[in-house]
């Protein structure tokens, strides 16, 4: 396959809804040295007859073809990049709105990433307006919403937490190789390229404002909700919490061979700053 520049890797399933005009966003992008790639989960709406119709006004559009269906929005963007060579990747969700120079911004971003990081794996990501389903504005910054401003910096807290959204990131190719080393253990796409990229010693950078609009519309795989203080809250959803730190825990000490003990109290460290650090 040849290799392009910028690779933007498309999962879609009964996307119909909302497709177009994600392509037609990525289509309007002030940087075009990209191609686009998609696979489908074996959509049983119009969401083929779309992508069909951009595939024939578009060269840099391209369905890739896979025998296996349902296998879920992570093994699909892992699939991508098992099948897809170039030199920088993004990850493409088929609900959300990209702003126009959200690839110039990442690009230039990762560009000046590498004149100090040579031959390191790197990743940058940016902050998200948070939208409703017409695209009206919910929240100018998912970092605000969740109070994810106050646990940004420094890295570390990465370990703990699902803070670099796969929507809004651009890596290189270093960092590709990297995840896909412990794709096996990968519980999210976007948090195995993140925590891939630490542990090969390589840098994560946020871009600290918003390129991307965050469509919540109900149906998500996986959405956001704003930052709850709530104890009642927390208690009632405690099984579920213990739950599904826990399984995250063993994702990062297959990765990081981080102990439950520090992991526990890098955990409590985030919590305290994300409730009562002010930003």
């Amino acid at each position: 396959m040849c290799k392009i520049n910028i690779a933007i890797l498309l999962a879609t399933y009964n996307g119909e809804n909302y497709l177009a005009q994600q392509i037609e966003s990525i289509i309007n992008q002030t940087n075009n040295d990209w191609t686009l790639y998609i696979r489908d989960d074996g959509s049983t709406d119009s969401t083929l007859d779309l992508i069909s119709s951009y595939i024939k006004q578009y060269s840099n559009i391209i369905l890739l073809q896979n025998s296996s269906n349902n296998i879920g929005a992570m093994k699909s963007f892992i699939w991508l990049m098992e099948n897809v060579e170039s030199d920088y990747y993004m990850f493409c969700d088929q609900d959300d709105v990209w702003l126009p120079n959200k690839i110039e911004v990442s690009y230039l971003e990762i560009k000046k990433l590498e004149i100090v990081n040579k031959g390191l794996p790197l990743l940058t990501f940016s902050d998200l307006f948070v939208v409703d389903q017409s695209l009206n504005i919910i929240s100018s910054s998912m970092w605000d919403y969740t109070r994810y401003n106050r646990i940004m910096k420094p890295n570390k807290y990465l370990l703990v937490g699902t803070l670099a959204t796969g929507c809004t990131m651009l890596f290189n190719n270093k960092a590709k190789l990297a995840a896909l080393k412990y794709a096996a253990t990968a519980i999210m796409h976007d948090s195995l390229i993140a925590l891939s990229v630490l542990h090969s010693g390589g840098v994560v950078k946020e871009i600290p404002f918003s390129l991307i609009y965050y469509r919540q519309h109900g149906n998500n795989v996986l959405g956001v909700k704003e930052f709850n203080n709530s104890i009642k809250n927390k208690i009632f959803n405690l099984n579920k919490i213990i739950t599904s730190n826990y399984e995250y825990f063993k994702f990062v000490n297959s990765i990081t061979n981080l102990s439950l003990y520090k992991f526990l109290i890098l955990k409590i460290e985030m919590l305290f700053r994300v409730r009562y650090i002010s930003k």
